[in-house]
């Protein structure tokens, strides 16, 4: 029954998320509130394309973690979510 209480409110938002968008002004806002955790998101992709990349370069995972540490300045906590 949770199931279909959660699949209810899902479709609920989806369409309420669609009738926003259709307003520009509104489309821009939501735009602006997002931008952040999809920079965020964007990041870690581009982080976990260049880890493939340099694995497939048979580089070592301390090679990534220096790499990765110049270049983006994480911690080692952060690098080991990608490794």
């Amino acid at each position: 029954m949770a199931d279909s209480v959660l699949e209810v409110s899902v479709n609920a938002n989806k369409q309420i998320i669609k009738k926003l968008m259709g307003d520009e002004a509104m489309c821009n806002a939501l735009m602006e509130i997002m931008e952040p955790k999809m920079e965020e998101r964007r990041k870690e992709g581009r982080i976990q394309g260049i880890v493939e990349v340099l694995r497939n370069l048979k580089h070592s995972d301390s090679e990534i973690k220096s790499i990765l540490i110049k270049q983006y300045n994480l911690t080692e906590d952060e690098i080991n979510n990608f490794l």
